[in-house]
């Protein structure tokens, strides 16, 4: 949105036509109102959804089973998988959950991380 404001003009007079909601999925990490190019009030008409990363039983193809496992202490020793120790864990803490961090090689996926957390500073 930050690279054509002119839509969200296009998409508020849409809006304001037709009251039907949930017609528009508009994704991106800027915050629209904050947007400089933006002049237009968009209360009313948008609605936040905060995607989380990715969860293990995601990131592995798995249903999810966290607190099972949890209590059942069988972590990673689902069907052919692997027994993971704490260093394993460590890792894949550290990659987090984020699929385009996940499929970078280790040393691209902490840069990454580390751009990640240097946009969210400057937001």
């Amino acid at each position: 949105m930050q690279r054509s404001p002119i839509l969200l003009l296009a998409v508020k007079k849409n809006v304001d036509e037709n009251k039907k909601y949930g017609r528009f999925l508009l994704i991106g990490s800027s915050n629209v109102p904050l947007l400089p190019s933006v002049t237009e009030s968009f209360a009313g008409r948008i609605t936040n959804i905060r995607l989380r990363p990715l969860s293990m039983g995601e990131i592995c193809g798995e249903a999810p089973n966290f607190i099972k496992r949890s209590f059942d202490g069988t972590f990673g020793m689902g069907a052919g998988k692997r027994v993971y120790n704490k260093d394993d864990y460590l890792c894949l803490a550290l990659v987090g959950g984020y699929p385009e961090a996940n499929a970078l090689p280790e040393k691209q996926s902490s840069k990454w991380h580390q751009d990640y957390i240097n946009v969210l500073k400057c937001a």
